[in-house]
């Protein structure tokens, strides 16, 4: 009996030693004591308060994406406010809900998009947000904030009415996330969205590239989707391909920038029926890239060969996305990979419709700017690089330095082109002749690409100012019409060039 009523009171003892020990923690001891908490709602304490609070979440704690000189991208204050009995409490609401920025244009497409909503289905019960593409999804784990903001009114547990007047007003501080600066410039990304924009272009992309360290200045997608990407979506390059074909064929030692061609205005090689957008007559290599021949370049591409074109995409490496990679992966996993062949054989039509950027060739405007990039630098490769570190309230907490550079061709060979493609502006034959009046002295190369549906693809790379090139670029417009597809390209070049001038110092622009 005696052992039955010490087991007895052991157990009163133990029960009442638990209830003291959980209203120690909810009395004394800080929210995070609470060892399986996940969520800043589950602490003990919290959940207590939770249950007499009406209110709203004032600020969803998570991380900014921001341009290089810290503006946000992503992210936006709204005011309002909420009864409180006689009372009424006004508060700024910071949310990913809202749309960012009216300055960030169509850099909220390369920063992403994320799940909401915020609550669900109790408003006083927080659902953590997680980053569904762009830099939100690639840098979901540091920008996730460890508790959002919370502004609310204590109520009796019986009302079902609204507080009374005199009810205490609580606010919680939220604990913000970092943010992810990248390197986007505001004045830039406002450019290249006015320049689709004037231009009419409604899907296409515009991307500028800082020549000196390869630094995303401007990334504008317009698109019928609102999730995609174009800038970074691989789409038939047409006659851009000719600057790669003719690397090739400069790089192996098989041609020469003066080596001769004759353009009767159709191919005459065996099995190819190809013709030329014009008659072009005897040529050089170098004016043949200027005009856009596409019998010549087809027929580099035939005596190069399979492998002679394989070597050059390698080494130019447009059989990668090109974009900056953190712990291995891209920044953007929406960006692409460039294609070459897709399937086997080395006839003499697969290889001069590939020579001249048709057939299986794919590339994305982002590794087209970084061919001019290339270009503009004597053959020196990097990737392009996106996001420049981690902050916590000010304070840099990861930096992802240069992505360092690889030669891809030699100086020689690089200059070849780069000529050719101010050639392509000064020369009356030229296809960006109507360039040669810009501001800026420009090195460009056009491409016009021809899809199955009889559309086509319209694209302009290239860099500026030629003698001592500080940005490059790329415009592109997709499934539009032949005189569309140049004439937007070009409108929306000639735009850029002229915001070209607002940023540089008077004594580099030439």
């Amino acid at each position: 009996m005696r052992r039955r009523i010490t087991w007895l009171w052991t157990c009163i003892a133990t029960a009442f030693a638990a209830l003291l020990g959980r209203l120690f923690v909810l009395a004394f001891l800080p929210d995070g004591f609470h060892a399986g908490a996940i969520r800043w709602q589950d602490h003990l304490r919290t959940r207590a308060l939770l249950e007499h609070l009406r209110g709203v979440v004032t600020d969803d704690a998570r991380g900014r994406i921001r341009f290089d000189n810290g503006l946000p991208v992503t992210g936006r204050r709204v005011r309002r406010s909420m009864e409180a009995g006689r009372a009424n409490i006004s508060f700024v609401v910071h949310t990913e809900r809202a749309a960012g920025p009216a300055a960030a244009g169509s850099a909220r497409r390369v920063a992403g998009t994320v799940g909401l909503p915020d609550t669900w289905p109790d408003p006083a019960r927080v659902v953590e947000e997680q980053g569904r593409s762009g830099l939100e999804a690639r840098f979901d784990r540091v920008l996730r904030g460890d508790r959002p903001g919370f502004v609310g009114v204590t109520v009796l547990a019986s009302e079902q009415a609204p507080p009374i007047a005199g009810a205490q007003t609580v606010r919680v501080q939220p604990a913000p996330g970092a943010d992810v600066r990248t390197t986007l410039r505001p004045a830039w990304q406002r450019a290249a969205d006015d320049a689709l924009r004037d231009a009419g272009i409604r899907e296409g992309a515009a991307v500028v590239l800082d020549v000196a360290n390869n630094h995303l200045l401007a990334m504008a997608d317009v698109s019928p989707d609102p999730a995609a990407l174009p800038a970074v979506t691989a789409e038939t390059p047409g006659s851009v391909m000719k600057l790669v074909t003719a690397a090739a064929g400069l790089e192996s030692f098989q041609f020469a920038p003066w080596s001769r061609f004759v353009c009767k205005g159709r191919s005459l090689l065996e099995g190819v029926n190809m013709r030329c957008w014009r008659v072009h007559g005897p040529e050089t290599l170098t004016e043949a890239l200027a005009t856009s021949c596409d019998v010549a370049l087809a027929e580099v591409g035939a005596r190069l060969g399979r492998a002679g074109l394989s070597t050059a995409w390698r080494q130019l490496h447009l059989d990668s996305s090109q974009l900056q990679r953190t712990d291995g992966k891209p920044v953007l996993a929406e960006a692409q990979a460039g294609q070459l062949f897709r399937r086997s054989g080395r006839d003499n039509g697969l290889l001069a419709n590939t020579a001249i950027g048709q057939e299986d060739v794919r590339i994305t405007p982002l590794q087209a700017a970084n061919l001019a990039r290339t270009i503009a630098t004597l053959g020196q490769y990097s990737d392009v690089q996106l996001v420049q570190d981690v902050e916590r309230r000010g304070r840099v907490i990861r930096w992802f330095g240069p992505t360092g550079s690889a030669r891809a061709l030699s100086p020689l060979t690089a200059q070849a082109l780069g000529d050719a493609m101010r050639r392509a502006v000064t020369s009356p034959d030229g296809t960006a002749h109507d360039l040669a009046g810009a501001d800026v002295s420009v090195a460009a190369k056009t491409g016009t690409a021809q899809l199955p549906d009889g559309r086509d693809n319209g694209w302009l790379i290239g860099y500026a100012p030629f003698d001592h090139p500080q940005v490059a670029f790329c415009v592109f417009v997709a499934d539009v019409d032949a005189q569309s597809a140049h004439d937007q390209v070009h409108r929306a070049v000639q735009s850029l060039l002229r915001a070209y001038r607002q940023f540089p110092p008077p004594s580099v622009i030439r």
